[in-house]
């Protein structure tokens, strides 16, 4: 999976599907790293695509790069990027509301 594919999963879900983009692709990498940190930090496994992995994948930097994740973890990662960038909008109840059902997605995706 590209990192074009996670943004684009990351677009359909949050409703930015309008090429004048409400989330850049930029912000959506930075997102994304975030989000595989937080995944690393939870549930290292989800990088153990062939081999056991020691250390923390390195952060993506364009949409053509490989997501280092296995399949069964990549809908964990879209759901906590729809989390971070929700979670911002801190004026608007409605995306707070949003931001926790995907923060939940996310957690139970783990267990």
């Amino acid at each position: 999976m590209t990192v074009q594919n996670v943004i684009d999963k990351v677009r359909l879900l949050l409703g930015d599907t309008v090429t004048t983009y409400h989330w850049s692709d930029a912000t959506l990498i930075s997102k994304l790293n975030d989000a595989m940190e937080e995944l690393w930090r939870r549930q290292s496994s989800a990088f153990h695509l062939t081999t056991v992995i020691y250390t923390k994948p390195a952060d993506v930097s364009a949409v053509v790069d490989t997501v280092p994740v296995r399949d069964d973890h990549r809908q964990e990662l879209v759901y906590f990027m729809c989390y971070l960038c929700l979670v911002e909008d801190q004026d608007d109840q409605v995306n707070i509301n949003l931001s926790l059902k995907y923060y939940d997605l996310f957690e139970k995706g783990l267990s």
